[in-house]
């Protein structure tokens, strides 16, 4: 991903974003700079001209819909499929599998293979009574994913091996067959194909190949609780593979460099600092999925657009805009506004996915 306006997952982590916060309106506490629509209430009316810039307004606090529904998990496409024979390579050699199971972590799945005997008791309480130093441990870190057809599959997130982790910078590597309840007792399988090199003076290699199927554990001791839906705007919508999802947080960012607008499934943030538009302040979202226009220093047609977020796996972009355009009215904000009423519309492709947006969203204007 880039740094352009979505930051990278360690640092919007750090800045505390994608909580599942109530939307809290104060109409008469100014924005911060790392304020969202989440918590802004002024309401500036809405433009017909596309260039004309919005007015500010101290009008009604932002209405709420319905909470983000969940789409389907891949159940049926997943149906059927013969898995394939599991390997573990050590070193270019066969490895000794001694366990391989798996245990939920909020929204997450923690899947390990270990070349030890590794209890669900040991995996979920944080415990083991004892150890040797020359165990060999593997741990990947699933998360959902949202799949062309509609449906949630699953995606590589984080992999760590003898001390040395791989964080993904995005949505993660998507895994096909994946069939996950790490519920105790249930089944964790899934396609796998990655090879993970440790750091230090003696880097040692592993490999993974074919159908991985752990046995599930529960859940650790003390781990989150899965993420509550966000609440989006009234009648302010993204639409992704056929799931038409409400939109919880937007924000606009202009510059000298151009103009982009952010909208997302969950709370979308200004953050102070240098963005590829702006000198003053980007923007940052880890919202399951998220959209954003690009538009250039002149002109209202949008150079580019993006798809992106915690379901979204590598991401998508166009700026081809085949099979339509996204849009966004006005796309300019007024000279101190602090937030902007937008009207959204269109529709685009996306790498595999359609990608459309329907309403009227209220974005932060950042500084």
């Amino acid at each position: 991903m880039r740094r352009s306006l979505l930051l990278s997952l360690g640092l919007v982590t750090a800045c505390g974003g994608g909580s599942a916060e109530p939307l809290v309106t104060n109409a008469e506490k100014p924005p911060t700079a790392e304020s969202s629509v989440a918590s802004s209430s002024p309401e500036p009316a809405a433009s017909t001209s596309a260039s004309a810039p919005v007015q500010a307004s101290t009008g009604p606090s932002v209405e709420l819909g319905p909470p983000m529904p969940r789409p389907p998990l891949c159940v049926a496409k997943n149906a059927g499929k013969k898995p394939s024979a599991f390997a573990a390579k050590l070193d270019g050699k066969s490895m000794r599998v001694g366990s391989v199971i798996a245990a939920n972590d909020g929204d997450d799945v923690e899947v390990y293979v270990t070349d030890f005997a590794y209890t669900c008791d040991e995996l979920t309480s944080g415990f083991r009574a004892t150890s040797r130093p020359d165990e060999v441990e593997i741990r990947m870190l699933l998360g959902p994913h949202l799949e062309p057809e509609g449906c949630l599959g699953w995606a590589i997130h984080d992999t760590s091996f003898l001390g040395t982790s791989s964080s993904s910078q995005d949505g993660g590597e998507p895994v096909a067959n994946a069939a996950i309840d790490a519920s105790k007792g249930g089944k964790a399988r899934f396609d796998v194909a990655t090879e993970l090199t440790s750091m230090g003076d003696h880097p040692r290699t592993a490999k993974l190949d074919g159908t991985l199927e752990a046995a599930g554990c529960g859940s650790r001791n003390g781990a989150s609780a899965p993420s509550p839906p966000m609440r989006g705007q009234k009648d302010a919508y993204l639409v992704v593979a056929g799931q038409k999802l409400p939109i919880a947080g937007a924000a606009i960012v202009a510059g000298k460099g151009g103009r982009s607008l952010v909208v997302g499934t969950d709370t979308v943030k200004c953050i102070e600092g240098r963005g590829s538009v702006s000198d003053r302040s980007f923007i940052s979202s880890r919202a399951p999925v998220v959209v954003q226009i690009d538009w250039g220093p002149r002109g209202d047609d949008a150079t580019e657009g993006k798809l992106e977020g915690r379901w979204m796996g590598h991401g998508e972009s166009t700026r081809a805009w085949d099979g339509g355009r996204l849009n966004a009215s006005p796309s300019i904000p007024a000279s101190g506004a602090k937030s902007a009423a937008i009207t959204l519309g269109g529709t685009t492709k996306m790498g595999k996915y359609t990608v459309a947006l329907e309403g009227r969203v209220v974005a932060t204007v950042c500084p």
